[in-house]
């Protein structure tokens, strides 16, 4: 046994490997082909198409009750006019417009928050930026997809116009977007919810096991499918007549009812069901088509190659207009919220028309005293007079009158009481359908309205962007897909860009232009007022201008700006004219400069003189007082000399009368040499002697 064992387990592992390798395989060739059921035998493809109807029926029993009030709802907000009798007699059969009010007011004011002139998309930046990189790719992104969506897709504005009446009506609607074969370019188009066939419990699109869209084709638009090889080749005319389910006439004309239905079945036999979209004709329950819904980098395997999990391509997106509290998929608007209150008014106000018609017609009971000839009844016109073969006291006594009333007027304020509440209810006041509110109401009162009113708008609207957010991001996958490069720079100015860099770049997001937050062109414009206030804070104040005639509704903003790259001649010569006259300033200036300078150093030169003037009298000071010195000190010095010879000569003197004391050997020769030897130096000195002058 352990023998036969081992081949055993390599001829079981090795089909496993083979069929793992293969679902792969089948995976990227099914991604491949336009229609996978070419290579389908026939019993696979019955199989598919008998699922797909079944599945399809069980979808529509569970919305069964939704779909009857909404008929109801669609009559009223309609205004459809129907015959209504009582006991074989036509009877009024009046419909107030209060859901057609609400819907009406809702688009008037969605509708230009969704495009604004020629915006529609806008750039939301993912990090910093600081070279400015990231607002120019994500500026001609938001560019090209604005003018792609009003232009070159023509059927997306009017889906959006038709969507924001059916959706407050409703309570949801719904926008498939895709990639045509036939006609080669983007579709975004409007789905009614009656033509989106969800089980009434799913909780989302993304969720629900199955959505199926029915789509009608005439027999023409069938044969470019074929031709196209978008179908199955096979003969128009095995589809019979159309069968109309609005009238039992049919002709050739009449279009052939088709389920595409998006879901998930196992087509490789792996044991995981892949998301595919299967097409099937309604009444033969033939096939005509297999696509696949999703792609290559969408699918994940395990270490073993085993496919784990496979990310599909959603081509739906729902537009709720509010959730349902029991969580049912298509929610509810203000055709189930005024449902009971619409129904009710019509009543009171027919009750009222019928009530007054009675008591206008009268009517009443003719007796046999009365002779009018026999079958013969009384039809009296205004200012009409008729002979009758009777006394007017018998006439009086045979006419009895059937006693009727006025129209009530219990009945009346009734009806004022239900008008009332479905304002209340659908947010529609005086002061919102422009009605003034008095003439002593002041302005911030009145705005404080408006914002209270529209609270229950501004909830819903911000519904609406997040689902215009997951449409944009359906439509650049698209663009990422299929748009060339020379198509995306024939729409922008900046010829800078590339397709590929720009949208393949994560470092922006595409969001609707919309604000979430302002209902009303009062709420933007004070908002870029306030803005514009907070000019000259350090804020780009270019931007805020922008904003504020955004705000405005301005046209061509842009052409308001100056382009750096326009070089306007006057505007040169004024530019050249302001430069001279800044240089001519700075000469002038230089000039000043200069001769403040000069005289700064020639006060320096003079502070220096006058400071050298008075070194210089310092110096003769100081000289006068070292003379004055030195002559003191040389008379001084006289003084003392001559004090030193005064007393040399005293003392001289003193010696000679010594000596002349002495005898004497001849008197007179030595007394006169004596005398001159006196007389000399008392006559070089000046002195006198005691007796004589000296």
């Amino acid at each position: 046994m352990d023998e036969l064992a081992e081949p055993i387990e390599e001829i079981q592992e090795e089909p496993q490997e083979q069929q793992i390798q293969s679902a792969m395989d089948q995976l990227e060739a099914h991604f491949a082909m336009t229609n996978i059921a070419d290579g389908l035998d026939e019993d696979t493809i019955t199989k598919i198409a008998s699922l797909v109807i079944e599945d399809h029926k069980t979808d529509e029993d569970s919305r069964d009750a939704w779909k009857r009030d909404n008929k109801d709802i669609m009559d009223l907000a309609r205004l459809a006019i129907q015959k209504k009798t009582y006991a074989g007699e036509p009877v009024a059969n009046v419909k107030y417009p209060l859901i057609t009010n609400a819907a009406i007011q809702f688009a008037a004011r969605a509708y230009p928050e969704i495009i604004k002139g020629t915006e529609v998309v806008k750039a939301k930046i993912v990090g910093a930026d600081q070279e400015g990189q990231k607002a120019a790719r994500g500026k001609r992104v938001a560019d090209h997809m604005s003018y792609q969506l009003l232009n070159d897709m023509p059927d997306w504005e009017d889906g959006v116009d038709q969507l924001l009446f059916t959706l407050p009506v409703i309570g949801c609607a719904f926008k498939k977007t895709y990639r045509s074969g036939v006609e080669n370019k983007n579709i975004s188009e409007m789905v009614f919810p009656e033509d989106l066939v969800v089980h009434f419990k799913a909780t989302s699109l993304e969720k629900a096991s199955r959505v199926t869209h029915i789509i009608e084709l005439t027999q023409n638009e069938i044969v470019e499918r074929i031709r196209s090889g978008v179908y199955l080749d096979f003969d128009v005319e095995e589809l019979g007549m159309a069968q109309s389910k609005e009238s039992d006439q049919v002709d050739v004309d009449t279009p052939h009812r088709f389920l595409e239905q998006h879901r998930w079945y196992d087509l490789d036999k792996d044991g995981y069901q892949e998301p595919y979209i299967v097409t099937v004709h309604e009444e033969t329950q033939k096939l005509v088509r297999i696509s696949a819904r999703y792609e290559i980098n969408g699918i994940q395997e395990n270490k073993k190659g085993e496919i784990v999990r496979i990310e599909p391509v959603h081509y739906f997106t729902r537009f709720l207009f509010m959730p349902s509290p029991d969580g049912s998929f298509y929610g509810m608007g203000f055709g189930t919220l005024l449902l009971s209150i619409n129904s009710s008014t019509n009543t009171v106000i027919n009750q009222l028309l019928d009530s007054g018609t009675i008591n206008n017609r009268q009517s009443g009971f003719l007796g046999k005293g009365l002779q009018l000839g026999k079958g013969q009844s009384i039809t009296l016109k205004a200012g009409e007079w008729k002979p009758i073969a009777s006394t007017g006291d018998d006439l009086r006594k045979n006419i009895v009158p059937m006693t009727t009333k006025e129209p009530s007027n219990v009945l009346f304020q009734l009806l004022g009481l239900l008008i009332e509440s479905g304002k209340e209810l659908s947010g529609i006041t005086e002061v919102l359908s422009g009605q003034s509110p008095g003439s002593n109401v002041p302005a911030e009162t009145t705005l404080a309205l408006i914002e209270q009113g529209l609270q229950v708008y501004s909830a819903i609207h911000k519904r609406v962007h997040r689902s215009l957010y997951l449409e944009f991001k359906k439509i650049r996958r698209l663009n990422v897909l299929y748009l060339t490069n020379e198509e995306y720079m024939s729409v922008i100015d900046d010829q800078t860009g590339n397709k590929n860099q720009d949208y393949n770049s994560s470092d922006h997001d595409i969001i609707p232009v919309s604000d979430p937050n302002a209902t009303t062109n009062m709420q933007r414009i004070m908002k870029a007022k306030a803005l514009l206030e907070m000019r000259g804070s350090g804020l780009d104040d270019n931007e805020i201008v922008k904003r504020y005639l955004e705000a405005l509704q301005i046209e061509n903003i842009e052409g308001l700006f100056p382009k750096e790259e326009q070089e306007d001649p006057i505007q040169e010569l004024e530019i050249i004219a302001k430069q001279a006259d800044i240089e001519l300033t700075i000469a002038e200036q230089g000039k000043v400069a200069a001769e403040t300078e000069l005289v700064v150093e020639k006060i320096q030169t003079e502070k220096v003189e006058q400071e050298v003037k008075m070194l210089g009298t310092d110096f003769d000071k100081k000289k006068l007082e070292l003379e004055e010195a030195q002559t003191i000190n040389n008379i001084k010095n006289t003084t003392d000399k001559n004090k030193i010879e005064a007393a040399k000569l005293i003392n001289d003197i003193k010696n000679a009368d010594k000596e002349s004391n002495k005898p004497a050997v001849n008197t007179k020769p030595e007394s006169k040499k004596a005398d001159s030897k006196v007389q000399g130096p008392y006559r070089e000195s000046g002195l006198k002697s005691n007796n004589k002058e000296i």
